[in-house]
């Protein structure tokens, strides 16, 4: 027998759910094996405490004054954050708006400046990652808004969720800024 098969039949037998083959094994096991033997006796004089041990029972009325104090406590904290997490939460909504309707903006410019090309399929394959960046940068900003609505959501989360969608509002409209087609250009052929 090994010593781990011999812990597993340390435990079934302080409670008594070992076969009187097995006990024979874990005896035979503690006979030869000088640390499993030391391990047994730490087990027993541990079960021997908390059989001597005597269970001390709560108050009649514990478990509805503790019920009270955590439901009390949860409705002030919850009271608490609300409006700060209203705030960050309207905040960040306007923001993700911002994310949406910009990328429109700017697509209509980029279609429009695709129509005028002399190849609009090859520039339009040109454009499209930017596109799929774009589909996948928002579908990222709703799903930490569908995490924010969907749980209790501590301040410094909130911070770093505010920070996270200012980050990419900033970088999507850096992307915006250097992937519009210049004007000069379309001005001069006109």
């Amino acid at each position: 027998m090994d010593c781990e098969r011999a812990g597993q039949l340390m435990s079934l037998r302080l409670d008594n759910e070992i076969s009187p083959a097995e006990v024979r094994a874990l005896e035979a096991h503690l006979g030869t094996c000088a640390e499993c033997r030391q391990v047994w006796e730490l087990m027993q004089e541990m079960s021997a405490l908390f059989a001597e041990a005597r269970m001390v029972q709560p108050p009649e009325d514990f478990t509805e004054r503790l019920l009270e104090r955590l439901t009390t406590q949860w409705m002030e904290q919850r009271t608490t954050r609300w409006p700060l997490g209203a705030l960050l939460l309207l905040l960040g909504g306007a923001i993700i708006t911002l994310l949406v309707v910009t990328p429109f903006i700017g697509t209509a410019g980029v279609l429009v400046g695709l129509l005028r090309e002399p190849d609009p399929v090859r520039q339009g394959l040109e454009v499209l990652p930017g596109l799929v960046s774009v589909g996948e940068a928002l579908l990222r900003a709703m799903w930490l808004i569908l995490s924010a609505v969907m749980q209790l959501i501590s301040l410094p989360l909130l911070v770093v969720y505010l920070w996270l969608i200012l980050t990419l509002t900033t970088a999507w409209l850096l992307v915006l800024h250097a992937a519009r087609p210049s004007t000069d250009g379309l001005a001069g052929n006109r």
